[in-house]
């Protein structure tokens, strides 16, 4: 993918990317939100693997914030 500025990026496993999923998930926990989280995974790795990966990565760190 191409960003607006022209840097080229590609999917990553939730917490492996450039994103702060701490502070992300820390803020979901601690709101009044009550729903369901969705992932989305869109990187080079076997689906399967990046799915399990990411969603044991959110579970650790909503245990943690």
């Amino acid at each position: 993918f191409e960003t607006m500025g022209g840097k080229m990026i590609r999917g990553s496993i939730l917490g492996q990317g450039d994103m702060d999923i701490w502070e992300i998930l820390k803020t979901i926990k601690h709101s009044d939100f009550d729903g369901y989280i969705s992932l989305e995974f869109e990187g080079m790795e076997p689906c399967e693997q990046g799915t399990e990966i990411g969603l044991a990565m959110a579970r650790a760190i909503l245990d943690k914030v």
